[in-house]
């Protein structure tokens, strides 16, 4: 049986109102067929793995630090 996993948006709203004090720059981006994910620079490493492993589809377990 195939599952079908869903990519949606996700917008964090700051409520707080305050600006941050320094705008993250964009450190990669990365198409894959219609898919788009945007990386930006102080993203946690593992973080960044587990959405790069569900955008390929790869289920290898990522390095443990």
């Amino acid at each position: 049986m195939t599952q079908i996993k869903d990519i949606v948006p996700v917008e964090l709203i700051n409520r707080a109102g305050t600006v941050p004090a320094v705008k993250t720059k964009l450190g990669a981006k990365v198409k894959l067929g219609e898919s788009e994910v945007l990386l930006y620079n102080g993203v946690d490493g593992y973080l960044a793995h587990i959405i790069l492993q569900e955008l390929t589809g790869n289920a290898s377990r990522p390095d443990q630090r």
